[in-house]
């Protein structure tokens, strides 16, 4: 096949602009919601209309148009250059295969994924056909589809991490305000002591002032409590003896924005 050929699609492809393809995919991933978001704009007095079936099933062919179009030109400007490099350059045609493997299976991720999923599934059914049909299975796609739309992947696991803090540092503050009422002020600074100390060491690329770590230390404990400024203060002598790095300035500074974000009053 004639390389003009090639030139042709690699030049099809890139002539949708950057903006088409973003709103396309919007447009694909969402049309799902407009019952919600019509609600929605109907409760604030706002009138809209929903668009036709035949609007639909265009946007739809015209966002698969867009992701199977972006993953032939990337195989087709694979394919092109490596032909026409030089032997001396060939080097070349691994960066090459990259871009086009960004190409295909990036960008193409919202047509190959969810079919990859069903055949996991159908190919772990096969193995244990006594596995009854789960009835939410429609529900979790969809709900998979819209996190894809919010989240990067990158986000996905930055939220999973900042989640998986505020789930341990909650059931810490939960056990301190039983221990303050008790009158045992020990135990609670252990507690908080043990879950700063555990932040800075297992979860250190949250920031010690992060607003969700406020919020659930201000209303998991710190509102619900008297003499502050003594607590905080037993929470610092703990976190010394915890935490040798407390001692330098480094660590000074982390905990000191952390005790200061817990105990403040008003979160930004």
């Amino acid at each position: 096949m004639r390389p003009w050929f090639y030139l042709c699609a690699i030049l099809t492809a890139l002539s949708i602009s950057s903006n088409t393809y973003a709103n396309t995919c919007t447009q694909f991933y969402t049309r799902h919601h407009e019952a919600s978001i019509l609600a929605h704009l109907a409760s604030h007095g706002i009138e809209a209309r929903a668009p036709s079936t035949s609007s639909l099933n265009r946007q739809q062919l015209r966002g698969y148009a867009v992701l199977v179009g972006t993953m032939i030109g990337s195989a087709a400007l694979s394919t092109y250059v490596t032909a026409e490099l030089p032997k001396n350059m060939t080097f070349l045609s691994q960066l090459v295969g990259q871009v086009a493997t960004i190409g295909i299976y990036v960008f193409g991720a919202p047509i190959w994924e969810p079919i990859s999923s069903k055949f996991r599934k159908i190919a772990f059914g096969l193995k244990n056909d006594t596995v009854a049909p789960v009835a939410t299975d429609n529900a979790l796609e969809k709900l998979w589809q819209k996190t894809q739309n919010n989240y990067s992947l990158n986000a996905q696991m930055s939220r999973n991490v900042v989640n998986s803090l505020l789930l341990a540092i909650q059931n810490q503050f939960h056990h301190a305000r039983i221990a303050i009422h008790t009158g045992d002020k020990e135990l609670v600074s252990d507690l908080m002591a043990e879950a700063a100390v555990r932040m800075r060491q297992l979860f250190a690329e949250v920031d010690p002032d992060d607003s969700a770590v406020a919020l659930v230390a201000q209303s998991s404990f710190t509102r619900h409590v008297q003499n502050k400024s003594e607590i905080k203060e037993l929470i610092w002598i703990k976190i010394q003896a915890f935490d040798d790095e407390a001692r330098t300035n480094a660590g000074r500074v982390y905990y000191q924005a952390l005790i200061s974000s817990w105990f403040k009053e008003n979160i930004q």
